[in-house]
């Protein structure tokens, strides 16, 4: 598979993950999604062990299978969603850093208050670099 663009593979991994999903299968989605992400030099590690960790834990913690499937299914189509920045911008919204990382607004201006994450201030605006972003996440997650 590496004669395709990092885009093309990842859509590729994307699509194979959620037809099984569409077959009910979230644990093959998964494990599906994150070997297929490995089979390219431009998309392996895309999926941080973190991240990995969240697809995993969320998919348990939901105990149902269905609640559980859609879930992965949210996990997997967000992850690899469209481009979360124009072409060319380099800073990023807290709405965008939080979506990644899944976690609450509050929590990314949390990070920025205690100095865990780099930001420049536009009048009321808070805009975090891409390379902050990309150095906290452990891999550019806005593709």
């Amino acid at each position: 598979m590496t004669g395709l663009t990092n885009a093309e593979h990842f859509a590729w991994a994307k699509g194979r993950a959620l037809e099984l999903l569409d077959q009910g299968d979230a644990p093959g989605a998964m494990a599906t999604f994150e070997l297929d992400l490995a089979k390219h030099p431009g998309t392996a590690g895309i999926l941080h062990p973190e991240l990995r960790n969240l697809m995993y834990s969320d998919y348990i913690q939901a105990g149902g299978k269905v609640e559980g499937t859609a879930r992965v299914r949210q996990f997997i189509e967000t992850l690899a969603g469209p481009r979360l920045v124009g072409q060319g911008e380099d800073f990023l919204t807290v709405k965008e850093i939080a979506d990644v990382l899944r976690v609450s607004g509050e929590t990314v201006y949390r990070m920025i208050r205690v100095g865990e994450l780099e930001h420049v201030r536009a009048g009321k605006s808070i805009r975090i670099p891409r390379k902050a972003a990309v150095d906290l996440v452990g891999w550019d997650a806005w593709l």
